[in-house]
């Protein structure tokens, strides 16, 4: 799936306008590298390794304090949850999500 579709998709599902979801990708990567690059992090697998396109699909926490990375990615609004499988920290993940939506936090920003 192409960039522009999976940002089509990701708005049209969160009710979301095509191009600010665009833009606030550059800005989520940026936030995700802030939170690792160069520090040591530890990986935990659940059911499911890797997705159909190969992708590694891990929970990825911060060594040195513990901080549950993919958690506080969606708490902050640089991502969303997908929920649409099973997995671990689904519930956990959805009300972190509505959290950020409440608040008004990261993609969720108004203005």
């Amino acid at each position: 799936m192409s960039d522009t579709s999976r940002n089509r998709e990701t708005a049209r599902r969160n009710k979301l306008d095509e191009k600010t979801v665009g833009a606030f990708a550059k800005k989520a990567k940026a936030y995700a590298q802030s939170l690792v690059e160069g520090r040591p992090v530890h990986l935990e697998y659940d059911w499911q390794r890797t997705d159909k396109y190969g992708r590694t699909l891990a929970y990825v926490y911060r060594e040195e304090d513990g901080l549950f990375i993919n958690a506080e990615i969606i708490r902050q609004g640089y991502g969303l949850p997908i929920v649409y499988f099973p997995f671990r920290y689904k519930e956990e993940f959805r009300g972190l999500g509505d959290e950020a939506r409440l608040k008004g936090r990261g993609l969720w920003q108004k203005g």
